[in-house]
């Protein structure tokens, strides 16, 4: 018996070798379709939600606390009243470019009678906050280290117009309690100035003076879980 494959019809392409597959009915296409959607969106949701709470950038805080003049300087002038009002810019959670403007109420002990005496300091600083010492539950412990310069000046009721004005650097410590969304800062500088006893012969010696400061602060949601 002899067996012939039948001629091929010119422009008829060749049929290809495939399985046949089962229908799938369009309500279970859709069905896969809308769990495959939900799945991509359980994973993506906390990553986008992650990226939308962005890191402190600026803080700004008024802070109150007292000035108190050391060694030598106890003798110039008397403790006093210290307010100071703050801005910092935080280019990265652990570092912050801090802006002070400071006014002490004092008393010029050098002069007769003790008259008030007003300490004005202007001065910019770098600060460096590492990784929190306690992070865990409701309480928080974040620790810093900051330096920085400016200028001070002194202004007497009793001297011959405004002493002249004199630069002043500082070294700062201090540390942020935190509980929930309720933060205390303390902070102590460390300052080394110099100070005129008399505006008229323009004679300056080095002083020293500690600046305690204390403030109050109301943090974001976001900021309590970083």
């Amino acid at each position: 018996m002899e067996y012939r494959l039948a001629a091929r019809p010119r422009g008829t392409p060749l049929a290809p070798l495939a399985l046949a597959l089962p229908a799938v009915p369009p309500a279970i296409l859709l069905a896969v379709l809308i769990a495959g959607l939900i799945a991509v969106l359980t994973a993506a949701l906390p990553v986008a939600l992650r990226a939308q709470v962005s890191p402190r950038r600026w803080e700004v805080r008024v802070a109150s606390g007292a000035m108190l003049p050391v060694a030598e300087f106890n003798r110039s002038i008397a403790r006093g009243h210290l307010t100071a009002a703050q801005v910092a810019w935080l280019p990265d959670p652990s570092l912050a470019l801090v802006t002070t403007l400071g006014w002490a109420k004092s008393r010029d002990l050098v002069t007769a009678g003790e008259p008030t005496l007003h300490a004005y300091t202007v001065d910019f600083g770098l600060e460096v906050r590492p990784e929190g010492w306690v992070q865990g539950g409701r309480l928080q412990l974040s620790p810093f280290v900051g330096a920085g310069a400016g200028a001070r000046r002194y202004d007497g009721a009793g001297r011959a117009g405004s002493l002249p004005s004199t630069i002043a650097g500082y070294g700062s410590v201090g540390g942020e309690l935190g509980m929930g969304r309720i933060g205390l800062r303390l902070e102590a500088r460390h300052y080394l100035s110099a100070f005129a006893a008399d505006a008229r012969d323009g004679a300056r010696d080095p002083r020293r003076d500690v600046q305690l400061l204390a403030t109050f602060r109301f943090n974001r949601r976001a900021d309590t879980h970083r």
